[in-house]
């Protein structure tokens, strides 16, 4: 015999199974526009400059539901790049601007020309090699015991791409900053490397004996300047490694924004142009006191050979970008800085010394031409 529910416990199960449907509901139109434009970038360890960067642009471009930046403590280097490729919800990575030279070929990335684009150039990282004192000059580490990092990190990528277009061997080793600081100390390491935004946090605050050991200069032959600018760091930059008034030569490698090159039909690539929408609309405030010093070097519309820019980028630059001589610039504005910086440069490096006025003009003209080559401005017409 069929027996027949109350009409009250009929109402109350319907009212019970709509609030529920109503609530998942509720949690699903959440989750949707709390995803819609969010956004990952991958950089690298507190010990290098990339994360804070992600922080500014995080801290600067976030509004809301209309744009939400989550930044990543990465490991930077070979495997800021794997991970973009074939880990899930990894929108972008900061990685540097030697990466397609240094793992062009690996059979596993494939080939990267392809599959990455990159959105802007960002700051400097220059090349710190720390060794001992009776160590003068980049090359007499030929043959040393050298640590260059992790296995995989930024580091180890540009150190070894710059020790083979030197032609120098050396004996790598791998370690953290930290314990390759102190197997120099204890002699066994001939020296140990960072390249990083200066300062570098991890030798930032190291109490060390400059009586024995000091940052070597690192060369800038034609060997390295498709990819390096030359750079030197200073006493401001390390006050406890370096002497009042003294600076160092050394090479720097970009850093770059970097994306995957999804087909334009995807919702993936869809949230990384409204990215740069808000990112590039908003680079004034990066200039900011507030934010990290290495924004200052900063230029978006510098153009990276060997690379293609994500195309929604090109378009925003294209569109609200003017000639240097008809109209803005964007990014950097220091055209007396770059002369100064020069200038800078010639007193410390031996290429300065016992030049005229017509021999530093020209050398000065020289790398003009180069910068300008490796920061065209994107311009409208």
């Amino acid at each position: 015999m069929l027996r027949t529910i109350p009409l009250s416990l009929a109402v109350f199960f319907a009212t019970l199974f709509s609030t529920v449907h109503a609530e998942d509901q509720a949690w699903k139109d959440e989750s949707a526009k709390v995803n819609a434009n969010a956004v990952t970038i991958l950089s690298g360890n507190p010990n290098g400059t990339d994360l804070f960067l992600a922080s500014d642009i995080s801290y600067v471009i976030d509004n809301g539901d209309a744009m939400r930046v989550m930044p990543i403590v990465g490991k930077g280097g070979a495997h800021n790049i794997r991970d973009l490729i074939f880990m899930r919800n990894m929108d972008m990575a900061i990685v540097r601007s030697d990466a397609l030279e240094a793992y062009g070929n690996d059979p596993i990335l494939g080939d990267l020309k392809d599959q990455l684009r990159y959105i802007t150039r960002l700051h400097n990282e220059e090349m710190h090699v720390l060794t001992r004192k009776d160590i003068t000059s980049f090359d007499q580490l030929r043959g040393a015991t050298v640590n260059t990092s992790h296995i995989g990190s930024g580091t180890q990528l540009t150190s070894k791409l710059v020790f083979k277009r030197l032609e120098i061997d050396f004996k790598e080793v791998n370690m953290s900053q930290r314990d390759g600081f102190e197997a120099l100390k204890a002699g066994k390491v001939d020296a140990t490397i960072i390249v990083a935004g200066k300062p570098a946090r991890a030798w930032s605050d190291l109490e060390i004996d400059t009586g024995k050991f000091h940052f070597v200069p690192v060369p800038w032959p034609e060997s390295l300047q498709d990819f390096y600018l030359p750079t030197t760091i200073s006493h401001e930059d390390y006050p406890n490694l370096i002497a009042k008034g003294k600076s160092v030569e050394t090479i720097a490698a970009g850093a770059l924004l970097v994306t995957y090159n999804w087909d334009k039909s995807t919702p993936r690539r869809q949230r990384i142009a409204n990215f740069v929408e808000h990112f590039f609309s908003r680079f004034d405030q990066f200039r900011n006191p507030a934010r990290h010093k290495k924004w200052q070097e900063v230029n978006i519309a510098a153009q990276i050979p060997g690379w293609q820019r994500f195309e929604p980028a090109t378009e925003w630059l294209e569109k609200n970008l003017k000639p240097a001589g008809g109209g803005a610039r964007a990014g950097n504005a220091h055209d007396d800085e770059i002369q100064k910086q020069f200038n800078a440069f010639l007193t410390t490096n031996s290429l300065g010394k016992n030049l005229s006025e017509a021999e530093r003009k020209a050398l000065f003209d020289q790398f003009t031409d180069w910068r300008n080559a490796n920061t065209k401005l994107t311009t409208t017409n």
